[in-house]
Formats: C-alpha cells, sequence, structure tokens
C-alpha cells in the first residue's frame, strides 16, 4: 500500500485497527464507525490471491 492511499482512508475516518496473530501478517486491518456500525477494510495485493488469483471477503 502507498502512502497516498494510506493518507486517503485516514482522510475518510479510517484508523488501522489493532490485531494478533495471523492478521498482523496479512494486514493492516482498517476499521472506522460509520453510522453507528464497525467497518472493516483490507486493502488487498498480490500476496493475498489464491492460486485463482482472487480475493473474496466472506
Amino acid at each position: 500500500m502507498t502512502a497516498k492511499t494510506a493518507d486517503k482512508l485516514k482522510s475518510d475516518g479510517w484508523k488501522v485497527a489493532e490485531t494478533t496473530g495471523f492478521l498482523t501478517l496479512i494486514g493492516p486491518l482498517w476499521e472506522r464507525l460509520k453510522d453507528g456500525a464497525l467497518e472493516l477494510a483490507l486493502i488487498t495485493e498480490d500476496k493475498h490471491h489464491n492460486r485463482r488469483g482472487s480475493c473474496r471477503a466472506a
């Protein structure tokens, strides 16, 4: 992730979530409260793709 991307996320109210274990390997994981609901985001990169070249959220 570029610094420009991180700056954009921060300006939109996102902050890096404190994580442990596996999430520290794939992250950073981003979080924000919007309209009282917690939103989570992971900016995917090539390292996140499976053998078929995709990355899906559950």
